[in-house]
């Protein structure tokens, strides 16, 4: 099965409480995984930003943009698989 995420798709598991942790984005495919899109995993107050993962047993191409702040707490976490990463010109972690 392949997974894609377009541009114009958000994932947004925010947390609307005073002081929270992020929310949990796991995006995973047995074969391709396409995300272009955006994931939000905020955290509020003293909690922690949130986890988004993006898993592709074979191919995993990731064009998107994940945000995993926080207002007091620790930034999220964003893992990928499979390991090897390659980045281009211009690309940038936020």
């Amino acid at each position: 099965m392949t997974v894609a995420s377009p541009a114009s798709a958000a994932i947004v598991p925010d947390v609307p409480l005073e002081d929270g942790d992020g929310g949990t984005v796991a995006v995973r495919s047995d074969n391709f995984i396409i995300f272009d899109g955006l994931a939000i995993a905020r955290g509020t107050g003293a909690g922690n930003g949130g986890l988004v993962g993006v898993w592709g047993k074979a191919v995993l191409s990731c064009n998107g943009l994940a945000r995993l702040f926080t207002e007091g707490g620790n930034l999220g976490s964003l893992p990928f698989a499979p390991c090897n990463v390659a980045t281009s010109p211009g690309g940038a972690f936020r």
